[in-house]
């Protein structure tokens, strides 16, 4: 993935949760932690919000881009884990 994909689909994004009557996340910004926060937490208060699957799809599809496949994505977020714990 190119950077303008990668900013054209953050940009989708912000704009699928933002739109309406907004979803309930940290921050609106299109960042990775948010991006994140919204794949691993997002379905507990924002499932019934519209365009919910769409914004998923999205935001996991940057994932994917960013880390790689599911395996590489749960590696690095245990080596995160891992290092908040220890440090």
């Amino acid at each position: 993935m190119n950077i303008f994909t990668y900013l054209n689909l953050r940009t989708e994004w912000e704009t699928l949760v933002r739109s309406g009557r907004g979803y309930d996340l940290p921050s609106y910004e299109g960042c990775i932690n948010n991006i994140e926060h919204f794949v691993e937490e997002g379905y507990k208060k924002n499932r019934f919000r519209k365009n919910f699957k769409e914004a998923m799809r999205v935001a996991e599809e940057i994932l994917g881009e960013v880390y790689g496949d599911e395996r590489i994505r749960r590696r690095a977020k245990g080596e995160t884990q891992q290092e908040s714990t220890t440090g």
